[in-house]
């Protein structure tokens, strides 16, 4: 009856495979239910909404992520839960990769999983994002440690960052002078 995805770099608890579920269950009109995860390395949320001229929303209202269920027009697929019965009405290719208009893999390219939730909608089915089951997205971080006067406590940086600005400067060391061997 339904289907559930998984990805590699969620973190996820029974419970919250249970509550998905249920909120299968308590809403037939649900073809998707997409759990609350935030993007790696960012601030923003995993997921997709359009006005009603289908143009994307930079910004959504608080007070909808107060809702059981809010209506989106994409997500993730960390820890999804789809009706199988829905999944039989997409249309074919579930998943296709749509280069850039230079033929590329740049800005204005289309990713699969982009292409699936247009797929998806346009297929004439209908996400949720369940805003109060709240995933772990892991990722990559590097630690450091802190300052001498700071007890060493460690620092923690995302790669991104790290490489943006480098390392702090106490971890740095400026070799005062360099040999050259002949």
């Amino acid at each position: 009856e339904y289907l559930l995805t998984l990805d590699y770099d969620t973190y996820f608890t029974k419970n919250q495979v249970t509550r998905l579920i249920q909120l299968m269950q308590e809403n037939p009109e649900a073809d998707a239910i997409i759990p609350l995860q935030i993007k790696r390395e960012c601030d923003s949320p995993l997921i997709g909404k359009v006005n009603e001229k289908q143009r994307p929303l930079l910004e959504i209202p608080l007070i909808e992520f107060e809702k059981e269920l809010m209506p989106v027009s994409g997500g993730h697929f960390g820890l999804t839960i789809f009706r199988v019965s829905a999944l039989k009405k997409l249309k074919k290719p579930w998943f296709l990769p749509v280069p850039d208009s230079n033929s590329g893999w740049d800005e204005g390219r289309l990713d699969e999983d982009i292409y699936f939730w247009r797929n998806f909608c346009e297929s004439g089915l209908q996400a949720y994002l369940a805003p109060k089951i709240g995933l772990a997205h892991l990722q990559l971080m590097a630690t450091m440690p802190g300052r001498l006067e700071n007890g060493l406590k460690p620092i923690h940086q995302y790669i991104s960052e790290l490489e943006k600005n480098g390392l702090p400067a106490w971890c740095e060391p400026i070799p005062s002078k360099i040999k050259v061997i002949k």
